[in-house]
């Protein structure tokens, strides 16, 4: 079920937003949130929060004279556990795109530029990024490279312990996906490889291919009769308990879609979560974060666009899906 725990207009609440970054830290049990693009202003956001959800409160993390990440939206961050640091390469800015890679201390809130060796992804944002845990690498796929002016099918790979970033090439002849932008990613530690679903093309066609990587090398899973429609700026939620992802939301052609979906490694199996009439059910929305929170069994969603009149309002909801 879901459950709503947006708190009334507070400065304790992060203000409403879309196109930001979230991911979990499970050494701290906390969701920690960066930048977007206002939904309540013309500004792009560099606020760092955690979100305690054992408590059901936001707490903004002071900037201090350290050096600080420039106000990003269309970006990603996924936490490395091993280093125990979040990460966020690239993204967007008023002022054009950053071919940056930030790290942030979780625990003390303090970040660091790092200066990459050799080559690195210039200029990306709207890209699909993840930590595959079994090799300790965080991998970036696509994305519009602002440099070329179009949607991108580069494969990338960060070590953070080297500060190096890798492409990985497309084998001749072998599958591999065509450009796209918004799509996601998430670990699959049941099949130790990344999963892919959707995305948009150049010319707003929108993706429904499910794909899985593993160790550079794409394949295609065969699409089952029941499955979502094609949509990008979705989120996915992966449990790794139970290698189980959540899919909600996302849009195509201009629509947000309100559709919440699992999807299971073991039988690359979909299945569409049944509304109940009268509960409760988040707005359909795009450019959202959602993320599974491991210790208590919850998929937290966060800000996002939609098209109704309240728009701003659901760009500062907090909705919780309870898995267990």
């Amino acid at each position: 079920m879901w459950i709503d725990r947006t708190a009334p207009p507070s400065p304790a609440w992060p203000r409403p937003r879309s196109n930001h970054a979230m991911a979990y830290d499970p050494d701290r049990r906390r969701l920690v949130l960066f930048g977007g693009a206002a939904m309540d202003g013309p500004e792009r956001l560099d606020d760092l929060w955690e979100y305690d959800g054992a408590a059901g409160t936001w707490t903004a993390r002071p900037r201090g004279q350290a050096p600080w990440p420039p106000s990003l939206y269309g970006h990603q961050m996924v936490y490395d556990p091993g280093r125990r640091r979040m990460v966020i390469p690239g993204g967007a800015t008023t002022f054009g795109h950053v071919s940056e890679t930030w790290e942030l201390a979780a625990d003390t809130g303090a970040w660091a530029l790092r200066a990459a060796t050799g080559t690195r992804p210039m200029n990306v944002s709207a890209y699909a990024l993840a930590f595959d845990a079994g090799r300790a690498k965080v991998v970036m796929f696509g994305g519009w490279n602002n440099d070329a002016g179009s949607s991108s099918a580069d494969l990338w790979e960060w070590d953070g312990a080297s500060g190096t970033w890798t492409p990985r090439r497309r084998p001749d002849g072998a599958p591999w996906p065509a450009p796209r932008s918004n799509a996601v990613l998430a670990y699959d530690p049941a099949r130790a490889g990344i999963v892919m679903f959707g995305g948009i093309d150049n010319q707003g066609r929108c993706f429904d291919d499910t794909w899985l990587l593993q160790d550079g090398r794409w394949t295609s899973l065969p699409r089952p009769a029941t499955a979502p429609t094609g949509r990008s700026n979705h989120a996915m939620a992966f449990e790794t308990g139970t290698a189980r992802g959540y899919v909600f939301g996302g849009a195509c052609q201009g629509m947000p879609i309100d559709e919440l979906w699992t999807w299971s490694t073991g039988g690359n199996q979909w299945q569409r979560v049944a509304r109940a009439p009268g509960a409760p059910w988040p707005a359909a929305r795009a450019s959202f974060t959602f993320v599974f929170d491991e210790a208590r069994g919850r998929a937290v969603l966060f800000g996002g666009m939609t098209l109704v009149p309240d728009g701003a309002q659901n760009a500062r909801q907090l909705w919780e899906y309870v898995v267990r």
